[in-house]
């Protein structure tokens, strides 16, 4: 299901302190049904998923949930910046500061669960992009003993000890892990064109790790798209939406506003545009022509998110350090930071 125009009432947005972490929320109208928990990008922090508001389609009964991490530079854990210390090894990483995060995140679940009264997680979702998406992973597998509603992995590789599961037999896996029953509900979304997690190396990992615990059966969604880089996408997060959002009411989609200023072949600018679709790139430059556009536009314009339609640049992505708005190629934030954090050329 792509990405539809969907009214909701007015969501309330709050912020609060939990898990001794800086939390921001939105809930959506009427009774919450689920909570959906998201962790920020390696050196973002919880604002970075107010710039998909277009994109979040019905929240009713939902609450989404964004913290910031606890530890410094907007990290989830402390990379070991050690040679010969690759991906999948324990050296690469400070284990101290993963179980510091994964205790932080544990703690904030434990507080949604009590605001809505949730005996069991099971009404609890909790996923993350890039370094948020390794920690959602790691708190399912290694942090609880019990199974969420839901986690979701965006662009997110393993980490240990679930990284050194690859060909263990499952008794040495399991003795490894907090938990590894077949209750739980994953969704794993990943780019061909990753620069940061190469799509075969994470892909063999995860599988790697849910063959040996005996879990394989528990993945309800892993995608590869093979033109996505390091980044979110309108196509990536409508299916997340769609995953959440299993075996709820939902609204139905209302007629698209008018595209105005000449938008039917928009030169695509941010997703709360009519040309909702993803822009096409070619090789490194943006063409400014909508990927696929429809008459039925797909999401709301009323998004705080806009750009001119005189001025288009790609959607946001991230950094490895630092969001940045790159305009041209998706990838110009992982492959050419500069040595503050940001595009080559843009600061």
């Amino acid at each position: 299901m792509g990405i539809v125009a969907v009214r909701s009432a007015q969501d309330t947005w709050d912020e609060y302190v939990a898990g001794g972490m800086n939390v921001i929320s939105r809930t959506g109208s009427g009774a919450t049904e689920r909570t959906v928990i998201l962790l920020h990008g390696g050196g973002g922090n919880a604002n970075e998923w107010r710039y998909y508001d277009a994109w979040y389609g019905d929240t009713t009964g939902l609450k989404y949930v964004f913290p910031d991490t606890p530890l410094d530079d907007g990290l989830w854990y402390v990379p070991n910046k050690i040679a010969g210390c690759g991906l999948p090894d324990a050296c690469a990483y400070d284990q101290e500061s993963i179980e510091t995060a994964a205790a932080a995140v544990a703690a904030l679940i434990d507080y949604e669960m009590g605001l809505l009264g949730d005996v069991d997680g099971s009404k609890i979702y909790l996923g993350g992009f890039s370094m948020g998406g390794q920690m959602s992973g790691y708190v399912q597998l290694a942090e609880l003993d019990f199974a969420l509603g839901g986690t979701i992995v965006l662009s997110g590789f393993p980490l240990p000890p679930l990284s050194g599961m690859l060909g263990q037999e499952p008794a040495d896996a399991k003795a490894a892990a907090s938990y590894y029953e077949t209750d739980m509900n994953w969704f794993i979304w990943h780019g061909g064109r990753d620069s940061i997690f190469p799509v075969t190396e994470t892909i063999e990992y995860w599988d790697g790790a849910f063959e040996a615990l005996e879990i394989t059966s528990t993945l309800a969604v892993k995608t590869v798209i093979e033109t996505q880089g390091h980044s979110v996408t309108a196509a990536e997060f409508a299916a997340m939406v769609d995953f959440v959002r299993e075996g709820l009411p939902t609204l139905p989609p209302t007629p698209c506003e008018p595209c105005t200023n000449g938008q039917t072949n928009d030169p695509c600018a941010y997703a709360s545009d009519c040309c909702s679709d993803e822009c096409k790139i070619r090789g490194k430059k943006l063409i400014g022509v909508c990927g696929a556009y429809t008459e039925s536009c797909g999401v709301p314009v009323s998004s705080p998110v806009t750009s001119p339609v005189t001025s288009p640049v790609s959607p946001p992505e991230f950094c490895g350090k630092n969001r940045d708005p790159c305009s041209g190629n998706e990838d110009c934030c992982s492959n050419n930071c500069n040595s503050k954090g940001r595009c080559k050329g843009n600061g």
